[in-house]
């Protein structure tokens, strides 16, 4: 398995919880330290399986592995989409994103991520955000836009014109607004960001 900012990640509830505790404590770097501890103590007892909870039970045994990272392959969306390009379109991908806010989020996909025509995914998408608490948005049945990926961009959820979440083709600018398929909030801090670190975990 790779190594990055989600490095230690294994499909066992043990290690995963500690993980999202850990995403917790980086989401809450804009808060005091007295804040911050405040907030883990009370929150983490409560929130650390749940984002495990909400992944498909036939990937509890699955191990998972560092595709692609800003850190190691530079920022470019040609090059996240042909790290994928020999995978199997089954493979599920977890994307996180670390943002100039300080804050984490990002999107879990049943499938690869690849330029298309069209949408694709399942309705077992969902976004996701420590803000700092750990705040899950599920498929709420209203369209099925859950994944685009084109050279100019990659978006999570749609309708209207807006977007659950989308990054440009540097991954350095990103977007997020409340959208038909998921009736998210705002994953970041405001709807436009820049991407300090995005990694891309493939489940298989």
């Amino acid at each position: 398995m790779g190594s990055g900012f989600l490095a230690g990640l294994r499909p066992d509830r043990r290690r995963f919880s500690n993980r999202i505790a850990m995403l917790m404590s980086w989401s809450s770097d804009r808060l005091s330290s007295r804040q911050a501890n405040s907030n883990c103590t009370s929150s983490c007892s409560s929130l650390r399986n749940t984002l495990y909870e909400h992944l498909p039970a036939r990937l509890e045994q699955c191990p998972w592995s560092l595709v692609y990272s800003t850190q190691r392959h530079g920022t470019s969306l040609g090059t996240l989409y042909k790290s994928m390009g020999g995978m199997d379109c089954s493979t599920s991908t977890l994307t996180v994103i670390r943002d100039n806010y300080g804050q984490v989020f990002g999107a879990f996909c049943p499938t690869t991520l690849r330029i298309s025509l069209s949408y694709y995914g399942t309705g077992h998408t969902f976004l996701f955000s420590f803000s700092p608490q750990l705040q899950v948005y599920e498929w709420k049945f209203s369209n099925s836009f859950f994944v685009k990926g084109s050279p100019d961009y990659l978006a999570f959820g749609g309708g209207g014109g807006l977007f659950g979440l989308w990054l440009d083709d540097g991954l350095i600018h990103g977007r997020s607004q409340r959208c038909d398929t998921f009736d998210n909030d705002v994953l970041s801090s405001s709807d436009d960001f820049l991407i300090n670190d995005l990694e891309v975990w493939a489940i298989s």
